[in-house]
């Protein structure tokens, strides 16, 4: 299975129905495919979905310490993990310490410092630091995962066809889930957790190989010098030497 037609075609045979059933006719058919594809598109931050967005950067109407700009509007909430203003990179920290940083809240601490360049998220919108001091036009670069597209005709294929058959399979469990609900709940709900389950064995896979990439100019093993080279010990353990980059 890899397109929807292709989808459908299994799901009316799983669900044992003549072509355009009055329980379930074509169109709805089309929609519990469609629909279950959004779903399984959207259950993780799939890497076939992530995409750059340019926004044009501008300060803050509000006296802020920071300027804040809306979410692109078909990346998932939550997604955004790399951000550029003048090809500048910003470093992603959590929200609640980016405000009490910014605004300088912690008793004693050092007032921010205007060469930290960093952003944070909440909601579907996204805050930089520091501020700029005027408008620009398409100066900004932002990373995330959109939306699946809609399979909008017969053709159109899933993330994972042509990837993982078994995205698709768990696609057309989601499918039964739904059609099946009121039918049979027990059952239903066992689609839905089989369809859970696979996706979440893809999401391993993927996670497995983001490990086996090699990071780049990262110390591969850094440890302290705990002996000292002419301490006397034993090569193995002394730790001497320890980092390497590639």
């Amino acid at each position: 299975m890899n397109t929807r037609s292709e989808i459908e075609t299994e799901l009316s045979n799983r669900l044992q129905i003549a072509n355009n059933s009055t329980t379930f006719p074509t169109s709805r058919i089309t929609t519990l495919v469609q629909d279950a594809s959004l779903w399984a598109g959207t259950l993780f931050f799939w890497p076939s979905l992530y995409r750059s967005r340019i926004f044009s950067s501008k300060p803050n109407t509000q006296t802020l310490a920071y300027d804040y700009y809306d979410y692109p509007s078909d990346f998932l909430t939550g997604s955004i993990s790399r951000l550029y203003i003048n090809g500048v990179k910003y470093d992603r920290k959590n929200f609640q310490d980016f405000l009490d940083y910014v605004d300088n809240v912690i008793q004693g601490s050092l007032a921010p410092d205007p060469t930290k360049e960093c952003f944070a998220e909440f909601g579907r919108q996204f805050f930089v630091y520091p501020t700029v001091t005027s408008a620009g036009t398409n100066d900004g670069l932002v990373w995330g995962n959109i939306q699946p597209l809609a399979l909008s005709t017969a053709s159109s294929t899933t993330i994972f066809s042509n990837w993982d058959d078994s995205g698709n399979e768990a696609i057309l469990k989601k499918a039964i889930s739904v059609a099946m609900e009121r039918l049979d709940p027990v059952f239903a709900n066992q689609q839905k957790a089989e369809a859970i389950q696979l996706l979440t064995l893809i999401w391993r896979k993927v996670v497995v190989q983001f490990q086996k990439d090699q990071r780049l100019q990262h110390p591969s093993f850094n440890t302290i010098d705990y002996f000292g080279a002419t301490s006397g010990q034993a090569v193995i353990g002394n730790f001497s030497n320890p980092s390497v980059i590639f």
